[in-house]
């Protein structure tokens, strides 16, 4: 899996907030496996706050919309119970994206048919 083609890497970015109570932020994470919800849409600076407290429940994701499988690495990093599962459905190949407790699976979010699948 190529990761963070193309993306800025976190040596590149000022601001980032390496760490939450001794453990890496969602922000350094997104950074380190190079998804673009760290560096080009700022995401995970504004999803903490919402999901910290679920940091170590055995949560179940959804993710709709993997360019690369990247973000799924940074769910698995930051997430850790063991028992916790991330599913991401994007229109990439699944088997490139799927490792640890991360799944991909091949859907298109502007096709109804393949949201209903979820």
């Amino acid at each position: 899996m190529v990761m963070g083609a193309g993306l800025p890497h976190a040596d590149d970015k000022m601001n980032v907030q390496l760490t939450v109570h001794g453990r890496p932020s969602l922000d350094a994470l997104g950074w380190k496996f190079g998804t673009d919800k760290a560096s080009y849409h700022s995401y995970t600076v504004m999803y903490e706050p919402f999901i910290a407290q679920w940091r170590d429940e055995p949560i179940r994701l959804l993710e709709i919309g993997v360019l690369n499988g990247s973000s799924l690495l940074m769910w698995d990093s930051y997430f850790s119970h063991p028992r916790a599962r991330f599913v991401g459905a994007g229109i990439g190949d699944p088997a490139m994206q799927s490792q640890g407790r991360a799944r991909a699976i091949k859907a298109d979010q502007s096709r109804e048919d393949d949201l209903r699948k979820l």
